[in-house]
């Protein structure tokens, strides 16, 4: 409300869906949260402000307590998109926008991939994949192709880690040892 009272009239929020134990209550909560951040402006400044929502798929990285954990499918996080684009679509003060889920697959399929990626990225550049990060740009099928070409099932790399697997990136020091993120990772189980 101070923010509002001081002038601005747009905020951006920023949401990751696909965590670990997500429910549906908690796509509520997103959607509760961006009208209550709205409402503000109204209550300081007799008009509901104007919000930008931006949402990513979480993509469990290397070397956080997350890369034990698996990725959501993209049919999931389609789904949450959907439920949390129509629960929003009603308030012309609520903007939301999501991250692609083409995108995010080989996002997150590439930061928790090993050696054996190499081929794929070549043989996708070979067939024309280039600026993939813009949409109007990015030619998914190539990359499709590719990994059948190379005999690599990408959701593989999507799934849960066991615990006692090592991982490609276990040999990179990154001033935190594996003991240390596991006890993070108990951290993150236990909270459930």
């Amino acid at each position: 409300e101070d923010s509002y009272r001081s002038g601005y009239q747009h905020v951006k929020l920023y949401f990751l869906i696909g965590l670990p134990f997500e429910s549906d209550d908690d796509l509520e909560g997103i959607v509760a949260f961006a009208v209550a951040v709205s409402q503000a402006g109204k209550k300081a400044c007799n008009r509901p402000a104007q919000v930008n929502v931006s949402i990513n798929a979480l993509i469990p990285k290397p070397h956080t307590p997350f890369q034990w954990f698996g990725m959501e499918t993209r049919g999931n996080i389609e789904r949450k998109q959907s439920t949390i684009r129509r629960k929003m679509s009603s308030n012309r003060r609520l903007k939301v926008s999501f991250h692609n889920t083409e995108m995010s697959f080989l996002e997150g399929v590439f930061s928790r991939g090993d050696r054996r990626l190499a081929g794929v990225i070549e043989r996708a550049y070979r067939k024309g994949a280039r600026f993939d990060a813009w949409d109007e740009l990015r030619k998914f099928a190539l990359w499709q192709e590719s990994f059948a070409e190379e005999g690599i099932c990408p959701e593989e790399y999507l799934g849960p880690r066991d615990l006692q697997e090592p991982l490609p990136w276990d040999f990179l020091d990154m001033g935190i040892s594996k003991e240390a993120m596991l006890g993070e990772y108990e951290k993150v189980i236990a909270s459930k």
